[in-house]
């Protein structure tokens, strides 16, 4: 065997086992819920559509996609990654609350909204430039708007954790 197929093999073969990792921590945090995972495993459902929701099996590949996706990105690209998934997220969490499955619905707003706050903050350390500052303002701002039209949607939903996310958005918004 030559040298560079050995090193090939080896690079893949660590490749599939780190791939491995990623899904299996993915299905094991995302299995994780409030109230147990019994809980979580009663409330699958099994459909077929053109977007997965937190409640279908397959989302946890890719939930597993995305970070890895986030992993491998460079530190310019992952604040835009970060704030792509906190749009998925969003309107996931607006066709869940519509679906009355309000739980869910909070937990994935919440997810969204701290993608969004993730992404500010890694921008801020990076440090920002003129344009990104107001790409920031307006993403900040837009996130901001999308929390206000759930909670004017569902005001019932309207929650203790949603509210201390949108105030720290609208902290650092104000700070920028």
């Amino acid at each position: 065997m030559s040298r560079t197929f050995v090193t090939q093999s080896l690079s893949s073969t660590a490749l599939c086992i780190f791939a491995a990792l990623i899904l299996a921590t993915s299905l094991v945090s995302s299995n994780r819920s409030v109230n147990g995972a019994k809980e979580r495993f009663s409330t699958l459902e099994f459909y077929w559509g053109t977007q997965f929701l937190p409640d279908h099996p397959f989302y946890v590949v890719l939930m597993a996609r995305d970070r890895a996706q986030l992993w491998l990105a460079g530190a310019d690209q992952e604040p835009a990654l970060r704030l792509q998934y906190a749009e998925k997220r969003y309107q996931a969490a607006r066709t869940l609350a519509n679906n009355s499955k309000p739980d869910l619905a909070i937990s994935t707003l919440s997810k969204s909204q701290i993608y969004v706050l993730d992404a500010a903050r890694q921008l801020q350390v990076n440090g920002l430039t003129a344009e990104e500052r107001v790409q920031l303002r307006s993403a900040l701002d837009h996130s901001l708007y999308r929390l206000e039209l759930f909670q004017d949607q569902h005001p019932d939903l309207d929650t203790e954790l949603l509210r201390s996310l949108r105030s720290e958005t609208q902290s650092i918004l104000t700070a920028i």
